[in-house]
């Protein structure tokens, strides 16, 4: 039976298929970034659990049964490095196409939804259902047409 991929939760519950952002974009800085996020929230609250300058009252305040912090992005960042970050947007996608394992790629939407109109073989799945701040620059190319460029000029400055 074929495992669907319908989220970013969903590959993070399964170890099956591997994925991973290309070396040194965003979407890598963006993982690596929410791991370290998440283990300073571990320290954090280690340290305070730990403290013995607390009374006893105040320490089992602290006390639980599960662990309060998520550590989703730690597991994801981990099995990514794992799983080996793809150098280039080309090796990615023939690691998508030609993995005996399966792999995904988390990338930007722009290259993704290219690759995604180039190959009839690949399928976008939207893992982050909201913005995240990674900025995205965009160019446009125009011809030198005045009135255009002035237009456009005015529109961009408004």
């Amino acid at each position: 039976m074929e495992q669907t991929i319908g989220g970013l939760d969903d590959l993070a519950k399964q170890y099956k298929i591997e994925y991973a952002p290309l070396k040194g974009g965003a979407t890598e800085t963006y993982f690596r970034r929410m791991a370290e996020i998440e283990e300073q929230f571990y320290n954090i609250w280690k340290q305070m659990s730990l403290n013995e300058s607390l009374d006893s009252r105040d320490r089992s305040k602290l006390a639980v049964w599960d662990y309060p912090v998520s550590d989703k992005f730690t597991n994801m960042w981990r099995f990514m490095q794992e799983s080996r970050l793809p150098q280039t947007v080309d090796d990615a996608i023939d690691r998508v196409l030609n993995s005996e394992r399966g792999f995904a790629f988390i990338g930007d939407a722009m290259e993704i939804k290219y690759a995604t109109l180039t190959n009839c073989r690949l399928q976008q799945v939207l893992i982050i259902k909201k913005p995240i701040n990674i900025p995205t620059r965009f160019r446009l190319v125009l011809n030198s047409h005045e009135n255009l460029m002035q237009s456009l000029c005015r529109l961009i400055m408004c």
